[in-house]
């Protein structure tokens, strides 16, 4: 059965994603649910396409992820998670196609306004160099001279969590900056250079993969011409299959693994860019082997809530969500771990709600996109959307995001712009 579900959840997903990604494109005034579609397909669909033309991963390199084998394997587990991802997907449609029609109705100058009058260019020139200031200034700067992730940097917890949180500060920044006004060779070369060292730093490949759905937010925004986004439309692709050749390229040559083959680079890859692997974990573990991963419903949530609160005046605080699922996959307590498992908001919710996190996944990200789409202005939305890619793809402790988008949303609601009504159209 899990075949035919699974053939059926990519066609499914598959239509509604091109659908969604044409709309994006072609239409400045866009429902952020779709940009999310995107998100949800690269991370959780192009992985089940991958199982049938190259076949499932078998983590001989990632040796902690051989827990992952049995429920990858599962039958069971795959028909409940195609159905889950695929109803999350159908939701999103959905509610953007409608949202559309209302955003089109009400679109003004500020849907196209990225930096009003009163802003402060020097604010996100520092807010750009951010990261790369932190690192000077942290007296580790020499870890970061070669490329490699965190961990095997050591770097500790509290310094990857604020470095992680001004990588984003500056990502956002450098939208700001960079897709205000007309588009130019010289600020894509700018782009270009921004994107290379923040990946550096980060250490990840697949960030990059991130910021260029943020990127691409807000492209689809500015001031492009008919002719400019039929061009977005064909080339984006072929970035992101350059950007997964060139992955495979830096675990082949630029840095070899110890076991050098095939298998080993795709086992890599799927590692980075995929998300279905820790998705049907947790499915196994909660529903089927009724191992909680979790001690108490809403834990994680509770641990992003006080992250800055010392563990010397709370001994007893909620870790980060990531290391209980972690602990959970390696068997090991959390005191004792060698390293990190990114998580997923999918995920996440199933571990903190049990079957009712089935309904909080599918219908807490549209909530989150109903909150975006109703920002008047391009950088308030895109606050929002950076806090759902959080969600999806990285650790949810990068919490300056949350001070940034309560501050945006704060400022948004109470400056005074120009109601000037703009020609609706394609």
């Amino acid at each position: 059965m899990s075949p035919i579900v699974d053939w059926l959840m990519i066609l499914f997903t598959t239509i509604l994603t091109y659908k969604s990604y044409k709309k994006l494109v072609f239409y400045r005034y866009c429902s952020v649910s779709f940009y999310v579609i995107l998100i949800v397909y690269i991370f959780c669909c192009v992985p089940i396409i991958l199982n049938y033309l190259i076949g499932m991963p078998q983590y001989n390199i990632v040796y902690w992820y051989k827990a992952f084998i049995e429920p990858m394997n599962s039958v069971d587990v795959g028909a409940i998670y195609d159905i889950y991802i695929t109803l999350a997907i159908l939701a999103l449609y959905n509610y953007g196609t409608k949202m559309n029609k209302e955003l089109a109705s009400r679109a003004t100058a500020l849907n196209a306004i990225l930096r009003s009058e009163n802003e402060k260019p020097w604010i996100y020139v520092l807010g750009i160099a951010s990261p790369a200031l932190y690192v000077l200034l942290s007296g580790n700067a020499s870890k970061f001279l070669i490329y490699s992730s965190m961990n095997l940097r050591g770097v500790s917890g509290q310094d990857n969590l604020i470095l992680n949180s001004l990588i984003l500060v500056s990502l956002f920044c450098t939208c700001i900056m960079l897709f205000s006004g007309r588009i130019t060779a010289k600020k894509m070369c700018v782009l270009a250079l921004i994107t290379f060292i923040l990946a550096w730093l980060q250490g990840k490949r697949f960030i990059i993969a991130v910021m260029g759905v943020f990127y691409l937010f807000f492209l689809t925004k500015s001031e492009l011409g008919e002719k400019g986004r039929r061009r977005i439309f064909w080339v984006l692709p072929i970035m992101g299959i350059t950007l997964i050749a060139f992955s495979a390229f830096y675990l082949a040559v630029i840095k070899p693994l110890s076991n050098m083959n095939f298998d080993s680079v795709y086992d890599m890859l799927r590692v980075d860019f995929g998300r279905d692997d820790v998705i049907k974990y947790v499915i196994y573990e909660e529903f089927f082997k009724k191992n909680h991963i979790l001690d108490y419903p809403g834990q994680s949530f509770f641990s992003t809530l006080f992250i800055f609160i010392p563990r010397i005046i709370w001994p007893n605080k909620p870790y980060s969500h990531y290391q209980y699922l972690t602990s959970s996959i390696l068997g090991l307590p959390i005191s004792k771990l060698p390293a990190g498992t990114t998580p997923c908001w999918y995920e996440m919710t199933l571990c903190n709600f049990g079957y009712f996190g089935y309904l909080v996944g599918i219908f807490g990200l549209i909530g989150f996109c109903y909150f975006a789409d109703g920002m008047k202005q391009t950088k308030s939305k895109s606050l929002v959307f950076m806090l759902i890619l959080v969600l999806l793809t990285q650790n949810t402790d990068v919490y300056i995001v949350y001070i940034l988008f309560i501050f945006m949303y704060y400022v948004e609601q109470h400056i005074k712009h120009p109601k000037i009504v703009l020609r609706i159209g394609r």
